[in-house]
This record gives structure tokens, sequence and C-alpha cells, in this order.
């Protein structure tokens, strides 16, 4: 799939190793760049975006620029930043997929799978089409902590809202992307040589 084409990607995305089922399933273009995917998916999900996040995908990491640049993070200063790449720079094929890791601290992890790629569909919008289990806590102590607050009774797993996830989508679209040039054009290869401006 060529980055320039904005051909539609469709994206399953499920929390790892969480005590009940939680997954997404959104369409995105396949050249939008790869730190606005995080914010849909955050946002997707039904996280407050109060914590750091990054990607991993082929033994490396890609970060917002802004926090590799933020003086108490040096621990990212080899991340790729992650609206240098595109979608499509790290999903290549169906069934292939890539890692959001959200809050470091309890490390909630994304498993993002291309589920399908429809050549037909050009239109580059981004949809929230389907999910089901509601978001988490924010600072639950990752999977673990929120099982434990399920099986205490501090919690209940609540339903997913799939109305709300549009519009938190939508506001980011048109606030964000709309107003940004959120594909990259021409580009192909992934790594540091990347234009990063």
């Amino acid at each position: 799939v060529d980055a320039v084409e904005p051909v539609a990607y469709h994206l399953y995305i499920s929390l790892l190793h969480s005590p009940v089922k939680i997954f997404r399933r959104i369409t995105v273009p396949a050249n939008l760049r790869l730190e606005h995917l995080a914010q849909i998916i955050i946002r997707t999900m039904g996280w407050y975006n109060c914590h750091l996040h990054q990607f991993h995908a082929q033994n490396r990491q890609y970060a917002p620029k802004e926090d590799e640049e933020s003086g108490n993070m040096s621990w990212l200063s080899n991340d790729i930043d992650a609206m240098s790449v595109t979608v499509n720079d790290v999903l290549k094929e169906k069934g292939k997929s890539i890692k959001l890791e959200y809050d470091f601290g309890d490390s909630w992890m994304h498993q993002v799978r291309l589920s399908a790629i429809d050549d037909k569909d050009r239109s580059g919008k981004i949809t929230v089409d389907s999910g089901t289990g509601g978001c988490p806590p924010e600072d639950a102590s990752g999977v673990y902590g929120y099982a434990e607050m399920l099986e205490d009774g501090e919690v209940s797993a609540e339903p997913f809202d799939l109305g709300k996830a549009r519009l938190s989508v939508a506001a980011y679209v048109n606030d964000v992307v709309a107003n940004e040039k959120p594909y990259v054009e021409g580009t192909k290869e992934t790594g540091e040589d990347k234009d990063r401006s």
C-alpha cells in the first residue's frame, strides 16, 4: 500500500491481559501520522490522555516529540518521533500488529492489529466502528490492579459507549487533525532518517 494513498485501514484494538474483554474497531487512512492514531485510540478507549504513551513496533519505540524533549524524559531520547511516520510505515500487511503503551506506570498495553485493507475506500475518513467493554479507571495499577478492584467490588465493568467514543474522536479530528497536516505524503521508509518537520 502506498503511504501517499489514504486507503482505509480497519484496525482491531484490544487491551491485553484485561480481566474483562475490551476491544475497539476503528477505520483510519493508511497515511495517517502515527501520533494521531495514538490520540484516536486513547479517545476511543476512553482514557483521559493524562499520561505518557508510546508505540512498540519492529523493536523500535515511537513517541510524541514533545515527550522526547521534556527535561525529565531522557529514557525516550532514542525513540522515533511518532509524527514523522505513518500507520502504513509500521503496519504494511493484513494480520500484522503493533502495541500502544499508555501510562508507563500502569503500563496498559493495547494490541493494534490490521484486520483488513479496503483499497477502494480512499475517503480518508476516521471512524469508530464498534467495541466492547468500558475503559478501566485511570491509575488503577494496571490490569492486575483493575482485576483486584473488580474482585473487591470497588468498581464494576462498564459497557462501551459507542456514541461517546465517536464524539470524542470527532472532536479531536475536527480540532486537531483537520487543522494540521495529518498525513505524510511521499514517505515510505521507517527510521531516524525520515523528515521530522
